[in-house]
């Protein structure tokens, strides 16, 4: 099936696309074993991220031991990596007809090698006299053969039930987007936008969990009102096995640090959001920072707000900054229904030398952060308040 290029805010996600999405995501590349750029008896694995049992193992990449020739007759190999991080070969037995041997419990299978006699190579694909990877069998690379996956989705907390026959579980979670500070007084300083929320995607294998696992989603934090600043993000939990940070609201005041990846207010026009916060393992879907509020200058000047932070993975962008005079920033785009990525940062509210300043738009779901408030100028009454976050998501897809 081809993957759409392009999806819209307020479609529903099929089970295909969020297939699609891993596999861009968080790529397919993880633990892949192939031959060496000059072949020899070692295979070459990819960096990867994976459980066995409640522990996380982060593999850097590697090369695996040397594979031996058998003595008269063909032999498949396995080869398996442990909760350390090491690589090693289960060997099997040598037979006219080989097959695999047992795969242990306590380690993940990387691939089956079948090895001949005389070898001097382990190559990707079947060649004359040499060994070569006979199967892949990563068990977060195993497809569904006889069952769709079940897809749960969780936009509030509650708990997971192991379905029955559950081979493989795929978890992404979301964490709530910081609310956007509020605007302050008379050359008080513009309000900082909410951080984006954090994100995890982890591949677990069912039999290593419970029969039920709680989760818990993330609220979105609270706009600050005029001259305070905004609530953190909640976090996005999966029992204790994957976890993803809320953003961290944006502060008011002259100058104030973002919160996560949130945008920077500014004394003259707002800044724009950060883009989407990193994963715990390196991969971009998390939620956007709002824009940084604008401020007033002193020549009567009204300075836009910053726009809110857009997302790299969906063709949709984040608030726009309020253009002065007092007026409001947009609010962040969301992606799909129930998809599991991060959405837009809310625009910064623009200053407002005579009236008062614009309000921080709101961030986009799953996790977008909310925009900061303008400040207002010296004709002004008040600045305006930030934006509030967008609540996090957990996504739960089991493989059979």
């Amino acid at each position: 099936m081809a993957k759409a290029s392009k999806v819209n805010a307020g479609d529903t996600a099929t089970a295909a696309q969020y297939n699609n999405l891993i596999d861009d995501a968080y790529g397919a590349s993880q633990l892949l074993a192939h031959e060496q750029s000059t072949p020899n008896l070692t295979l070459k694995v990819e960096k990867g991220v994976f459980f066995i049992g409640d522990t996380r193992v982060e593999f850097a990449g590697g090369d695996s031991p040397q594979f031996t020739a058998p003595t008269s007759n063909p032999r498949i190999d396995l080869l398996v990596i442990d909760s350390s991080g090491t690589l090693s070969i289960v060997a099997g037995t040598e037979a006219a007809n080989p097959t695999p041997p047992s795969y242990p419990s306590d380690k993940i299978v990387i691939c089956e090698v079948y090895n001949r006699v005389g070898q001097a190579q382990i190559r990707d694909k079947d060649t004359a006299g040499q060994g070569y990877i006979l199967r892949d069998v990563r068990p977060f690379m195993l497809k569904p053969k006889s069952a769709s996956p079940d897809v749960q989705v969780f936009t509030s907390s509650g708990t997971w039930y192991k379905p029955a026959g559950a081979k493989v579980i795929e978890v992404t979670c979301i964490g709530g987007g910081g609310g956007g500070g509020g605007g302050k007084g008379i050359n008080a300083g513009s309000a900082g936008g909410g951080g984006g929320g954090g994100a995890s995607r982890q591949i677990l294998q069912a039999d290593l969990l419970p029969s039920s696992v709680a989760v818990t989603v993330g609220a979105g934090g609270s706009g600050g009102s005029p001259g305070n600043s905004g609530g953190d993000g909640g976090d996005t939990t999966f029992g204790n096995y994957v976890r993803a940070g809320g953003g961290k609201g944006g502060a008011s005041g002259s100058n104030p640090a973002p919160g996560g990846a949130g945008g920077k207010g500014n004394l003259s026009n707002g800044t724009d959001g950060g883009n989407a916060g990193a994963g715990a393992s390196g991969e971009v879907f998390g939620g956007c920072g709002g824009g940084g509020g604008g401020q007033p200058s002193s020549g009567g000047t009204t300075c836009g707000g910053g726009g809110g932070g857009k997302t790299v993975t969906r063709n949709i962008s984040g608030g726009s900054g309020g253009c002065g005079s007092g007026s409001d920033g947009g609010n962040g785009a969301s992606v799909l229904t129930n998809e599991p990525l991060g959405g837009c940062g809310g625009g910064g509210g623009g200053g407002g030398w005579t009236s008062v300043g614009g309000k921080g738009g709101a961030g986009g779901l799953y996790g977008g952060g909310g925009g900061g408030g303008g400040s207002m100028g010296a004709g002004g009454t008040y600045g305006g308040s930030g934006g509030n976050g967008a609540p996090g998501i957990c996504v739960v897809i089991t493989y059979f």
